[in-house]
């Protein structure tokens, strides 16, 4: 049986990492007791590089545990399939279409729309592929865009239909639940504090081991509430404090979209 692919997006690493115990052991080193295999793509790794370049050489450490695919690894893998380079390259541009138009309508025509007829050879075609990521920026889910293309490849080549979504981003983790559903994916967001919730449940962490992290968490938070679901199924915020306690209360649960619910 095929383990649950997880990828792990730029906000997830960064969070996580930030968030050590008094022995300065990220939390994120825990994110390895689940038996997952670990992948992003390396727009995740431009973007650590830009925005927290303290976490870079940590995911560089764990290339035996975290797999960063490039967009030319996306095409060989495509290609694995017996396709010729030609045709590979439009299952990518087919892939990456619908990836953008989750986040974005018009993401795909206004920065990647000629790549079409761009594929004279796999360098020219990477360069404009670099020229599309450009004109979308880092901070318009270009990230986002790239890990969700991963995510509809991996499927695709490896037809494993159990993913782990790891992502800070509501609006994210909403688009791709969706996109998940209608295509009869087994997937699992999984939030930075929802992991929290993971810790105690999943991997049976001590409440002693788990304060150790949230002391961190609670003391480098600009905001001290969280997004939650109600008993009535509407989305509100409470204190974080609150609810990390209810959290080894037994009163919680963790949505399938990351969020903690009562």
């Amino acid at each position: 049986m095929l383990k649950p692919f997880a990828i792990l997006d730029t906000d997830f690493i960064s969070k996580l990492y930030s968030t050590r115990n008094a022995a300065d052991t990220p939390f994120l080193e825990k994110l390895f007791d689940f038996d997952y295999d670990f992948c992003c793509h390396e727009q995740i790794l431009f973007e650590l590089k830009k925005h927290d370049k303290s976490s870079i050489n940590w995911l560089l450490s764990k290339s035996d545990k975290v797999k960063i695919y490039s967009d030319t690894a996306i095409i060989e893998m495509l290609k694995s399939f017996s396709l010729p380079e030609s045709v590979a390259c439009r299952y990518y541009i087919s892939h990456l279409k619908s990836s953008c138009e989750i986040y974005e309508q018009n993401y795909f025509e206004n920065c990647y729309g000629n790549l079409i007829d761009k594929i004279h050879s796999l360098p020219d075609f990477l360069r404009q592929i670099e020229t599309g990521d450009d004109l979308i920026g880092t901070h318009h889910n270009l990230g986002e865009v790239k890990n969700t293309l991963l995510l509809k490849v991996l499927y695709l080549c490896t037809k494993n239909t159990v993913y782990k979504f790891c992502s800070d981003d509501q609006d994210t983790r909403s688009h791709i639940l969706a996109y998940a559903a209608q295509n009869k994916y087994d997937l699992k967001c999984i939030s930075p504090f929802s992991f929290f919730f993971l810790a105690k449940n999943e991997l049976a962490l001590s409440k002693e081991i788990c304060d150790d992290y949230f002391s961190s968490w609670i003391s480098q938070s600009s905001n001290q509430r969280v997004s939650v679901i109600e008993r009535n199924g509407l989305k509100k915020t409470h204190l974080t404090a609150e609810v990390y306690s209810d959290i080894w209360n037994d009163s919680v649960d963790c949505t399938a979209e990351g969020y903690i619910k009562y």
